[in-house]
Parts: C-alpha cells; sequence; structure tokens
C-alpha cells in the first residue's frame, strides 16, 4: 500500500517598510489552524455532493489583527484582542520544489492601518461573524503611521 503524509502547514511573513518603501524589518511565525478552519478545508470536499447544488464554501478574503500573545486553542473563533483588518490584496501559488503545492496570500496595512500594538494576525472570510481559518502569535509590532506593513501568508498543503 503506497501512503504520503502532507500536513498543511503556515507561516506568516511580517515586512516593515518605511513611507519611502524601503524594507527595515522582518520576522515570520508559524501558525496553528483553529478546528473550523479545518472544517472550512474539508468542506472543499463536500461541495455540491451533500446539501444543494450551490457554492456555500466561505472563502478566507480577511486578515485581521489584534494585541494579545495568549496560547493558541483551536476551538478560537476570533483574535484574542482585536485591533482591525485589511482585506486581501493577492493570492498566488508558489513553487516548492516538491509535490507540495503552496498558497502565497499577501495583505498590506497602510500607513494609517491598524496602528496599535499588534501581537496576533489570523485568515478570515467576510462572513457575519466572520469565520477564523488560523491564528499567529508574533514578537511585538507597534505599528505607526511611520510606516506601511505587509503580511505575507505561505500555506503548504
Amino acid at each position: 500500500m503506497i501512503s504520503t503524509k502532507h500536513d498543511i502547514e503556515g507561516k506568516l511573513i511580517l515586512r516593515k517598510y518605511d513611507v519611502s518603501g524601503n524594507l527595515i524589518e522582518k520576522q515570520t511565525a508559524c501558525n496553528s489552524i483553529t478546528t473550523i478552519g479545518r472544517k472550512l478545508v474539508a468542506d472543499i470536499y463536500k461541495f455540491n455532493m451533500i446539501d444543494s447544488k450551490e457554492d456555500k464554501i466561505n472563502r478566507i478574503s480577511m486578515i485581521h489583527l489584534g494585541k494579545s500573545k495568549k496560547a493558541f486553542k483551536a476551538n478560537q473563533t476570533a483574535m484574542q484582542d482585536y485591533v482591525g483588518q485589511t482585506k486581501i490584496d493577492s493570492v498566488e501559488y508558489v513553487p516548492t520544489g516538491d509535490d507540495r503545492v503552496r498558497l502565497r496570500i499577501v495583505g498590506e496595512l497602510a500607513t494609517d492601518n491598524c496602528n496599535d500594538t499588534l501581537k496576533e494576525a489570523g485568515l478570515f472570510t467576510k462572513d457575519d461573524p466572520p469565520i477564523m481559518y488560523n491564528r499567529v502569535t508574533f514578537d511585538t509590532i507597534t505599528k505607526s503611521a511611520e510606516f506601511k506593513l505587509t503580511l505575507i501568508w505561505e500555506l503548504t498543503f
């Protein structure tokens, strides 16, 4: 019997740019996937097979940010201490060099967005209430109008 194991892996790369566009800081943090986020992925296999023929799969479209470093719990549904959000600007496939598939999801905080102490981020749907796919904590970034922050999420399947 042939078997393979490909866990879903994710990491967030944070790039801090001054107002002139110069990279001034970079950090990377690995994420954890929520229970409801795993269900969101599983729903891809359910599409058009069980309920109706209508597409009911919620899509990730937002990055939420917060200021908590509380430990991850799989049953979380929101940022622990919400600050704000930004839309996802782009999603693309990137090479992995093996038989896996990697998506790169990018969002940006402009100089006037989420100016506060940031310590956590997550990928969310636009639903009401939004569905939280995953969450990551990172070293404190005190976001201000002095710089932009690019959030690059890489998910490997």
